[in-house]
């Protein structure tokens, strides 16, 4: 029979090791939700943010790369104290949150200019043909 200090020793490394090899996990997760547009930045320096079922558009790829450990905009910090775990993972990319637990954006307050006022309503009629098309 083993001691609880024998079976604490035997997982620790174990968890540990896990928690390094999370990101890797996380970024084959994401990879599956992300259908790339194929422009390049000289084509286009914004990413289309609408969703079809179940994949959401990029053409950056900012999100993604977010994601990835040590990289910019990467929020990763594993550490352990005594038998205490601790994991804090994800994304310092401002529209990262909204992509993960929605929210409302205010495109009109947003608009200050009389130019940037027709580009947002444009991109209103944009979103209600999508939201036509799509019903989501």
């Amino acid at each position: 029979m083993f001691s609880k200090e024998q079976i604490t020793n035997i997982i620790r490394p174990v968890v540990a090791d896990q928690l390094q090899q999370f990101p890797a996990f996380m970024q084959l997760s994401i990879a599956k939700f992300i259908k790339n547009q194929g422009a390049t930045g000289g084509e286009s320096n914004r990413a289309p943010v609408f969703n079809t079922g179940n994949q959401l558009f990029s053409v950056s790829g900012a999100l993604f790369k977010s994601f990835i450990k040590n990289k910019e905009n990467n929020i990763y910090k594993a550490s352990q104290s005594g038998s205490q775990f601790t994991l804090e993972y994800g994304s310092k990319i401002p529209y990262a949150k909204i992509h993960e637990v929605g929210g409302f954006i205010n495109a009109i307050k947003r608009a200050s200019s009389v130019k940037r006022k027709k580009e947002t309503y444009v991109m209103a009629q944009f979103f209600w043909r999508k939201y036509m098309e799509t019903k989501a």
